[in-house]
């Protein structure tokens, strides 16, 4: 018998026990789900699983996109929010996120928008951009509501853009081919990946380092970019700065530089800091 079919015959056993495991996963487990475990997503990392979404005692409906669902009128223009949680509206039945006060608040002044929403909690400027780049010709904006900041100051052990470029890379490409719908690959990933947030560890392993996820170079880098896609697609843009209790109390916080070179966009750019507009409506306590 010569080396190749001795190889081959060796091989067999081991492909016989792995597809026996395999089915047996399949007909008697389920994988392990830590907590805020979200399904990985090849370019964006994660994204919300399909259906209702247990958005912390508001159930919420997501698309086979992973995009909150939005209904939608038939408007003539469309609007697109792009950020995290606080964008996404986590805690928030749907009459009372932003894209569905923005939409009254358009209607009110006779602009008949349909606002979708585009942020999905945890999402950094990275991830924003990679969804426009996946889904933006789909969803057609006439207006990007750019509200992304709280993510990418997060500190983290690992920055998005090479998570990204990562996830994105010839090797990761390959194990999704090879074992992407495996429930025994599924199983094993769950149970390494513990009581973490990070749901694609695997693809990167963290570095020593802390820093922000985006740096705030890269950050800036970034809103630009978003506004160049606007531009490039016939659609306005406006930039969000998201408010926080500590921000309307004042003093100094580690986030400001990423405020502050918000607020410095090319004045070509529209911008609205939501603290100021809360002051205006001179909010009481958790308000």
């Amino acid at each position: 018998m010569n080396r190749t079919r001795r190889a081959l015959f060796a091989s067999l056993p081991l492909v016989l026990a792995v597809g026996v495991l395999e089915l047996g996963f399949r007909a008697t487990t389920e994988p392990v789900v830590p907590q805020d475990y979200l399904p990985p997503h090849p370019t964006r990392l994660w994204q919300l699983p399909m259906g209702t979404y247990s958005n912390d005692g508001a159930p919420t409906q997501v698309d086979e996109r992973g995009l909150r669902v939005v209904q939608r009128s038939g408007a003539p223009s469309r609007a697109l929010t792009l950020g995290d949680s606080s964008i996404f509206g986590h805690g928030l039945p749907d009459e009372q996120t932003l894209h569905a006060a923005l939409a009254r608040g358009l209607d009110e002044r006779g602009l008949q928008v349909d606002v979708l929403c585009g942020g999905v909690p945890g999402y950094s400027t990275e991830q924003s951009l990679e969804l426009l780049a996946e889904l933006g010709e789909d969803l057609a904006p006439d207006l990007l509501v750019l509200g992304g900041l709280w993510s990418d100051y997060q500190q983290e052990s690992f920055h998005d853009r090479e998570f990204i470029a990562s996830a994105k890379s010839p090797l990761a490409s390959l194990r999704r081919f090879l074992v992407g719908h495996s429930a025994m690959a599924a199983w094993l990933e769950g149970r390494k990946a513990g009581g973490t947030s990070m749901p694609v560890s695997w693809v990167k392993a963290p570095s020593e380092d802390t820093d922000s996820r985006v740096p705030l170079d890269q950050y800036l880098e970034n809103q630009q970019r978003l506004a160049d896609w606007a531009s490039e697609h016939g659609a306005a843009v406006v930039t969000l700065a998201p408010c926080h209790r500590m921000r309307i109390m004042g003093g100094q916080h580690p986030w400001e530089p990423w405020f502050t070179a918000l607020e410095g966009n090319p004045g070509s750019i529209a911008h609205v800091d939501g603290c100021a507009v809360l002051r205006g409506q001179a909010p009481v306590g958790d308000q």
